[in-house]
């Protein structure tokens, strides 16, 4: 089937066009921008290794362009650390294997969340089960038994019976 022969699903005013996976595949290695993302990602996940006893100070926040971001508890250990910024782009830049950084900059963490915490994926909510009838059955009759009502209705009847 050509590309142009494929169906057109239309919404509103957009209009939504099938894809095939490799130009999907294509378009979703793009937004990671071809592995640079994965690169910063691993930084983030190897910040202790990086920065040694600095790390627990300065928290990696983001990436602005070539600009390091990095979180502080309060303005003394920013100011401290501003004199460490030379030590710190250039362990950065050294794990990283190239120049992607010529600053750094510190903020406040102020209840921010910075990015090398690993950030717990929420359980999803049980759903209560629901309560069993006190009677159950009696209406197998209502419904012809080759109706989908009446497998229906059976089927309730074998999984509620199923929690005495």
């Amino acid at each position: 089937m050509k590309r142009k022969d494929w169906p057109v699903i239309r919404r509103k005013d957009r209009t939504w066009r099938t894809l095939r996976a490799g130009d999907a595949a294509a378009k979703f290695l793009r937004r990671l921008g071809s592995g640079e993302e994965l690169k910063f990602l691993r930084l983030w996940r190897h910040w202790g290794e990086v920065l040694g006893e600095l790390a627990a100070e300065a928290r990696p926040m983001e990436r602005r362009g070539p600009t390091l971001v990095l979180g502080v508890q309060n303005s003394i250990a920013s100011q401290e650390l501003s004199y460490f910024q030379p030590q710190i782009l250039q362990r950065v830049n050294a794990f990283l294997g190239e120049e992607c950084f010529d600053k750094v900059i510190f903020e406040l963490l102020r209840g921010r969340v910075p990015l090398d915490v690993e950030r717990p994926r929420p359980e999803p909510p049980l759903r209560p089960e629901p309560p069993r009838p006190e009677q159950l059955g009696g209406l197998e009759g209502l419904a012809e038994a080759d109706t989908p009502a009446g497998r229906a209705y059976k089927a309730y009847i074998r999984r509620m019976a199923g929690k005495l």
